[in-house]
């Protein structure tokens, strides 16, 4: 027996669940698109404007108008911090009361590796000049909250 129990159905809730913010992210931010989505910082470039009109298809002509919000930004908070939810919880696969001595520093070192990689795709959606920082910091909050919304849907805490 090792130090976690390996349960088969949390495990596939888990899935489930982390499928299910994904679906719940991209819903809300497929739907700001359509709703209010603004010109991408590259509008011009993915157009193809020649000064009168928009010589790109019409696909790509769409996509360059759907800058807010950033839906990479916004899923990949949802997985990342539903991972951590599900990792470390009060019900997670290795919180503390399961694990009572695990370290500190192992749960802010994958806090820090997971944050650091959601910034890293963030940052990068900014500097290739695909959104905006505010396109990148309302995804990330979207995300932030459905992926805590699910979780504590169905990993509730025990009454």
């Amino acid at each position: 027996m090792g130090l976690v129990q390996y349960d088969p159905r949390i495990f596939s809730t888990g899935l489930l669940a982390q499928l299910e913010s994904q679906t719940v992210v991209m819903i809300i931010i497929v739907t700001l698109n359509k709703l209010v989505g603004s010109l991408r910082p590259n509008f011009l470039a993915m157009c193809q404007w020649d000064g009168a009109k928009c010589t790109a298809d019409a696909l790509t002509a769409l996509h360059a108008r759907q800058s807010f919000p950033c839906l990479p930004a916004g899923c990949l908070a949802a997985s990342f911090i539903f991972l951590f939810f599900f990792l470390f919880g009060s019900r997670g696969a290795l919180s503390l009361r399961k694990l009572p001595h695990s370290s500190p520093l192992l749960r802010a070192l994958l806090a820090s590796l997971l944050a650091g990689a959601v910034a890293w795709v963030a940052l990068t959606r900014v500097w290739d000049g695909c959104n905006r920082l505010e396109d990148v910091g309302a995804a990330l909050i979207i995300g932030s909250i459905a992926s805590h919304l699910v979780y504590s849907t169905h990993f509730a805490p025990p009454p």
